[in-house]
């Protein structure tokens, strides 16, 4: 089965979007279904289209991603996994905490891009099989 998995962008800069973009077009079961520039946009992007991935930019003008994120976390009631994007290491620690899945420092390098995303598939793949076994044993 090939699923086709949602991936929205958040990110003030429009290169930054640019070059995700461009990553992501690299992967034939991913789709890109939205990008925001703001995060009151980026807040309506991730309610409305509920990616199973997110690249959340860090420092955007009013409201940080992690504000952001923070903001509508009791309103996130499916499986999404986020990868703060910045051009700034200081925000680890906090990420981390806001359970991040991942952290991708800009520019990035295509083999960094890679392992975030070699990770993301195999943690979608250990999660369905894991629901597949969970429904299995519902039909017992």
């Amino acid at each position: 089965m090939n699923n086709i998995y949602n991936v929205a962008i958040i990110d003030d800069e429009a290169i930054g979007i640019f070059n995700l973009c461009n990553s992501l077009a690299a992967f034939s079961n991913i789709a890109v279904t939205g990008t925001a520039q703001t995060p009151q946009e980026g807040k309506k992007l991730i309610l409305e289209k509920r990616p199973d991935l997110l690249f959340l930019d860090v420092e955007m003008p009013e409201v940080s991603g992690l504000e952001l994120l923070r903001e509508i976390k009791n309103q996130i009631n499916w499986q999404m996994q986020v990868v703060f994007y910045t051009a700034y290491e200081k925000y680890l620690l906090e990420a981390l905490r806001e359970s991040a899945f991942d952290y991708l420092l800009k520019p990035y390098e295509p083999s960094e891009f890679s392992v975030v995303m070699n990770r993301f598939f195999a943690s979608v793949a250990k999660e369905n099989k894991l629901s597949s076994f969970i429904d299995s044993l519902s039909r017992l």
